[in-house]
């Protein structure tokens, strides 16, 4: 096997960390933060627990994609992650419809956010946290400073989270990613995101918007995998299909010498199973799964 496909396996059995760098997040801490956020945000903040983090959804009141992350438990409060999202941005976008006394709405300084697809029964559980980062199903993340890295940096083993070995396994799930995939102002269920939308909680902002797609049964694109055999050397580009641009592609990468895989948004219309498109550079791309 090639170092890439040992690294592969190594990654599904959770023997490579995942190394996302160093991020800043969010901490609503006080008697009042999880009403706060319940609100603001389109998941149920009282599903999230301090050793098991849910998906959510940050929308302005047109329904439009403002951030997409994480939220756990934190001690007194609840703790949003939303690697690649500007934090003061986010802060002062909740900043804005805070009028209760008993909430408090901090950056944490740098953490470096770890991720890993499996741990061993062995493993200390301390500081972990369980939540689906890299595939639709459950991993695990870890955060530590920078001093906390260094004491441990010998007994683990990682990979920058842009390596092509991590992508491949992000777009053969079909996981979307903030600045790589997802767009301000996009509506979420573009991107297969309906577990960071909760259907029983109260009101949130940006709920009627999605609301009226769900009743609509789709919305006006779709996120998809793609597969082909390119002959040129491709490129994030547009799609099409009967001479009409149809879509773009998002993210690629090799899977194997020939063979390369994809993520697109398409027009709903335009969107199959096995439909075929070709880009720019005029390979062909066949659909093989649908977020």
């Amino acid at each position: 096997m090639t170092d890439d496909q040992y690294l592969y396996e190594d990654l599904l059995r959770g023997q490579t960390w995942i190394d996302f760098g160093p991020n800043q997040f969010l901490d609503f801490k006080g008697p009042d933060s999880k009403s706060f956020l319940q609100g603001l945000i389109t998941q149920d903040v009282y599903k999230a627990t301090a050793d098991r983090s849910e998906p959510t959804c940050v929308l302005d009141v047109k329904g439009g994609l403002i951030a997409y992350g994480h939220i756990h438990g934190i001690d007194q409060g609840i703790r949003l992650m939303a690697p690649g999202c500007e934090p003061s941005t986010l802060f002062k976008h909740f900043d804005k419809y805070k009028i209760m006394e008993d909430l408090n709405i901090s950056i944490t300084n740098p953490l470096r956010l770890f991720h890993t697809l499996h741990l061993d029964k062995d493993h200390n559980l301390e500081g972990i946290v369980k939540c689906a980062r890299i595939l639709r199903q459950q991993g695990y993340d870890l955060c530590l400073t920078q001093s906390e890295y260094d004491k441990r940096e010998t007994d683990m083993k990682t990979v920058p989270s842009d390596h092509q070995v991590v992508k491949q396994l992000r777009i053969e799930a079909a996981m979307a990613h903030w600045q790589c995939d997802m767009k301000m102002g996009d509506n979420p269920l573009i991107y297969g995101l309906s577990d960071a939308i909760s259907r029983h909680k109260g009101c949130y902002i940006g709920q009627e918007t999605v609301a009226m797609t769900r009743d609509r049964g789709r919305p006006p694109r779709r996120f998809v995998v793609l597969s082909g055999q390119p002959t040129n050397h491709p490129d994030r580009s547009v799609l099409i299909r009967n001479e009409r641009e149809v879509g773009a592609m998002t993210s690629l990468t090799p899977a194997s010498p020939s063979d390369w895989l994809a993520l697109a948004v398409i027009k709903t219309t335009h969107v199959a199973l096995g439909e075929k498109f070709t880009d720019a550079q005029q390979n062909l791309w066949t659909i093989t799964a649908i977020a």
